[in-house]
């Protein structure tokens, strides 16, 4: 019983399986209309595309499973409600309309909603009284009719709001009411801005209210009971994040023939600047950049649970006495911003390169030095070189070569290329017409941090002798679907972007 309402908001959210089958005239209304004005999250669902956008997703679904998913769609959409005692076409089809809405208001089942707009409610509730099975009583909030769960045990309500058919915890039902009689999230203007730069028809859009989810979340950890409680150190580390969610987040998966993407903006302000990787080798395949992190505040969590935890002493004391290093003191310390790429289309001509931008030099260089005394000790390579620039190579093998070695405040390690061509290559990935692509999805002035082409791996992976079976081959297969995945950042504007561009 505690878990009907759930799986009922599942249910109908999974409705999204019937997309392919033919609808009469559903109800096409947003949600968004009724969600109540105090909501932490609200997710809208486009359960039936129609026209333009149901086209766009059949063409994206296709190019992306390698065939129309209509057939396994309808088979999963007959397991999922056959297990509920249902039949889609002829218990739930008739009434779907194209979207639900699912509201939270609290982290707790007495937080949930869903909401249904659809040409026929009666046939909706009485859908949702079938998959329930509860005694229900008869009740009434500001003019609007509707039934509650008799049981205090399992409290739910559902009931006709407006053209919706409503079923949520008894003080998110009333508070749905209250957005139909003009207290809607909808007429926020935060909300409308979070998807204000969203490119086309949203096939789900989610508004989270950060400032709110935080401080529930904080609230959450608070109530907690002894035995459920992260350690004091970790409890402030969890609680410092909790405290820079501001603001408001909109996210949005919009699907197009040739492309699946993926938005975020974000209302509160950033500072910094993300990682971009235009200025990485012209021709790579994959492409990372990130930006400066902090990563003071997890050394000082770390470093005040380790005073009041002898198991972890112990078992970073191992971790000292064979690599010679600490945690706290030089392997943390050695990381930083960092640029990483690969290029090359075949086993023989295949390169890469790391760039470490470490926040503590003398740190990584006992790092370096670390790693140069562990691989010296194997018997199957070959080590040459100071212990802070030195060659590595598998012996009686010329390729492929690896060369580690620190240079203007910075740590480089390549595969067969050199540093400075790591450091400063003749051309940039800016310069590719591919990547010049990808970047015409993006808004315009966005940061790159990842760039992955599809084609350039599936090549190099096809040229592999031992890369044959048919294990492999499926892996080729769904590579060969895919042509770039590219991530964006304004963080000036507060908007990240990914688009998974298909053939």
């Amino acid at each position: 019983m505690r878990v009907k309402l759930a799986a009922a908001l599942l249910l109908v959210a999974l409705g999204l399986a019937g997309c392919g089958a033919g609808a009469g005239d559903p109800s096409g209304a947003s949600p968004a209309q009724l969600a109540p004005a105090k909501s932490l999250v609200y997710v809208e669902l486009t359960v039936r595309p129609e026209g333009a956008q149901r086209t766009a997703v059949e063409s994206a679904l296709t190019r992306l499973l390698g065939h129309s998913p209509d057939a396994g769609i309808q088979r999963l959409a007959g397991k999922l409600f056959g297990h509920a005692g249902l039949n889609y076409s002829g218990d739930v089809a008739p009434w779907l309309g194209q979207r639900v809405g699912i509201v939270v208001t609290k982290f707790s089942r007495a937080g949930l909603g869903l909401i249904a707009p659809t040409t026929d409610p009666a046939a909706a509730l009485k859908t949702f009284r079938q998959v329930l099975h509860v005694q229900l009583k008869s009740a009434a909030y500001a003019g609007i009719h509707y039934q509650e769960c008799v049981d205090p045990t399992d409290r739910f309500a559902l009931g006709k709001v407006g053209g919706n058919a409503v079923i949520a915890a008894p003080a998110v039902f009333r508070g749905i009411v209250d957005a139909y009689h003009g207290r809607s999230l909808s007429k926020a203007s935060a909300f409308g801005s979070a998807f204000s730069a969203v490119p086309g028809t949203p096939l789900i859009r989610a508004y989270v209210n950060a400032s709110g989810v935080g401080a529930a979340l904080r609230t959450l950890l608070h109530q907690s009971r002894p035995n459920d409680v992260l350690p004091p150190s970790l409890q402030q580390l969890y609680g410092a994040a909790l405290a820079k969610l501001h603001g408001t987040l909109g996210l949005s998966l919009t699907a197009a023939p040739h492309a699946l993407t993926v938005a975020i903006h974000s209302s509160a302000a950033h500072s910094g600047h993300g990682g971009d990787v235009g200025s990485l080798p012209e021709q790579s395949w994959l492409a990372l950049a990130t930006g400066a992190f902090n990563l003071r505040p997890i050394e000082h969590a770390l470093g005040t649970e380790l005073g009041r935890n002898p198991s972890m002493q112990l078992a970073l004391s191992h971790v000292r006495a064979k690599l010679g290093l600490s945690l706290l003191h030089d392997i943390l310390p050695a990381l930083g911003p960092l640029e990483l790429s690969f290029q090359g289309t075949s086993a023989l001509a295949v390169a890469g390169g790391l760039v470490i931008h470490p926040s503590n030099l003398p740190a990584a260089g006992r790092v370096v030095a670390a790693i140069h005394r562990l691989l010296s000790r194997s018997a199957s390579l070959s080590v040459q070189g100071s212990r802070h620039n030195f060659t590595i190579t598998k012996r009686g093998l010329p390729i492929p070569r690896v060369v580690v070695t620190e240079t203007g405040g910075k740590v480089v390690v390549t595969v067969d290329e050199s540093p400075a061509q790591a450091l400063a290559p003749p051309t940039h990935l800016s310069a590719s017409p591919r990547f010049a692509a990808a970047r015409s999805q993006l808004p315009a002035g966005s940061r790159i941090p990842l760039f992955i082409d599809f084609r350039g791996l599936g090549q190099l992976l096809q040229g592999l002798p031992n890369f044959a079976g048919p294990h492999d081959q499926g892996i080729l297969g769904v590579l060969g679907r895919l042509d770039y995945l590219v991530v964006g950042s304004s963080q000036s504007h507060g908007d990240l972007r990914l688009v998974l561009a298909l053939r």
